[in-house]
């Protein structure tokens, strides 16, 4: 990585971070000193482990493969489309605010309630225009699953095939299937991000605005899933600053995965 990149990479990550308070960086600092608040934190350790080494049942999962309505060459034909019409999509680039537009014109086109979040962060001393693209499918419930793809690029790539143009494709084949379907027991929020080329600015972004994260059950990031994953499936259940993805979720994709 160039020294420049890295210098943009961090004045980017400096418009985004926040600071929290001590108490939230070091939660130990204002308990004292002293053998017995080593003790308690040894206890609460302990417990958190047992609590994290719950099993969790496995999930049954059982379908007719003749209704799988997920098809690769239309996700392909998609990525086409979306790669070919809107090269060099780098964020602040013209084709990534005409790239965002497409996408939000297919998902209206299938009935999705879409809206287009505007903002700008600071680039190498210059106003970096950024947009993120939302589209909610009612289900019967309000709790969301999350799913994300990204359609800025590298600067550093012509069409970004792979990085994100597979995850936009899957995504939006995707929302064609799950409007074709009778109401979900859940809502779904597919966004098309922005910035994630600088540190996924974009769904930080979401975070930062979003006023009840509760509400989100499940959160699935797709992106760069045109070269490994014809045969299997790779999930990657680490958090982008902490933790890890509910078990659940790993185990519910492993097994809808296996059974496909």
């Amino acid at each position: 990585m160039s020294c420049s990149r890295q210098r943009r990479l961090d004045q980017n990550r400096g418009q985004t971070r926040r600071s929290w308070p001590n108490s939230l960086v070091d939660p130990f600092r204002l308990a004292g000193r002293g053998r017995p608040h080593w003790l308690l934190l040894a206890i609460l350790m302990m417990f958190g482990a047992l609590v994290a080494c719950r099993p969790v049942d496995d999930p049954q999962i059982s379908y007719d493969p003749a209704n799988l309505a997920f098809s690769g060459p239309r996700a392909l034909e998609i990525q086409g489309e979306f790669v070919g019409s809107f090269p060099n999509r780098a964020s602040g680039e013209i084709n990534n605010e005409l790239a965002a537009e497409w996408v939000r014109d297919q998902m209206t086109d299938l009935d999705w309630r879409c809206a287009v979040d505007e903002w700008e962060v600071v680039n190498d001393s210059r106003n970096l225009p950024l947009q993120n693209v939302l589209c909610l499918l009612p289900g019967q419930s309000e709790k969301i699953i999350l799913v994300v793809a990204h359609h800025d690029q590298s600067p550093e790539t012509v069409q970004g095939a792979d990085n994100d143009g597979s995850g936009i494709a899957i995504m939006l084949h995707l929302a064609e299937i799950f409007a074709a379907e009778e109401q979900l027991p859940h809502s779904l929020l597919f966004m098309s991000s922005d910035g994630e080329e600088y540190g996924m600015l974009g769904t930080r972004r979401l975070v930062s605005m979003e006023d009840d994260l509760d509400q989100i059950m499940a959160a699935i990031s797709l992106d760069n899933l045109g070269k490994w994953f014809y045969d299997g499936l790779e999930m990657s259940p680490i958090g982008q600053f902490r933790g890890y993805g509910p078990l659940w979720l790993q185990r519910l994709a492993q097994e809808s995965a296996r059974a496909a």
